[in-house]
């Protein structure tokens, strides 16, 4: 945010925040919110500075490694395979951004994007492919147990996992896993449905997942 916070952790109102598993933050960068500029939807005269979130902070994320691109699209003509030219343009703005003092890492990954510096980051010699990401709830499978997944197809049951994840990134539901605190062969089936309960009872979550 425009205090250098990460946008997270505001309380259990705000479904704010796109971070963890913590194996994961290595790889991710921080754009600033909530105080980009925004078009106001059906005013096409208006623009408010209230843009939040990942909505705002990932088009800043695109458009510097946009720009990165286009300084160095003659050496990047040299990579023998496209994914190199990804994994070129991920390294400047990781190289280039910065955790201030007293920032976390765990929210904000390398830390704040520095499009500017990244531009004066020229392109690796030396580059090493990422796995491909994916987006995955296994203890869906638990809360619901094993007769829904005869219910329904393998893409709906990506679908719900995906959506489950997203939920529970709320404070609310992130509250209830961080206060069981243990693995999930170790949880009573009561701790269980207080699991299922907040991810239910999320504003965000779809009628369809309820019923589920």
């Amino acid at each position: 945010m425009a205090d250098h916070k990460p946008y997270a952790d505001l309380g259990f109102e705000r479904m704010a925040g796109n971070y963890g598993p913590p194996h994961k933050m290595g790889t991710a960068v921080s754009g600033f919110t909530p105080n980009t500029p925004w078009a106001r939807l059906g005013c096409d005269k208006i623009v408010d500075l209230n843009g939040a979130g990942t909505s705002a902070a990932t088009p800043q994320v695109a458009a510097a490694a946009a720009l990165w691109i286009q300084v160095n699209i003659a050496a990047l003509a040299n990579y023998s395979e496209p994914w190199m030219v990804v994994e070129a343009a991920r390294a400047a703005l990781f190289q280039s951004a910065r955790l201030l003092p007293g920032q976390d890492g765990s929210r904000l990954g390398r830390g704040e994007l520095r499009a500017g510096g990244a531009l004066a980051v020229k392109a690796a010699e030396k580059l090493k492919k990422q796995p491909e990401d994916e987006a995955a709830f296994p203890l869906l499978k638990v809360l619901t147990g094993l007769g829904i997944q005869e219910q329904i197809t393998p893409v709906q049951r990506r679908m719900l996992e995906l959506e489950a994840l997203q939920l529970s990134q709320s404070a609310e539901v992130e509250k209830v896993l961080d206060d069981l605190g243990r693995p999930l062969d170790q949880l009573t089936q009561q701790e269980l449905q207080r699991i299922a309960d907040a991810l239910a009872g999320q504003p965000s979550a779809r009628a369809s997942y309820a019923v589920h």
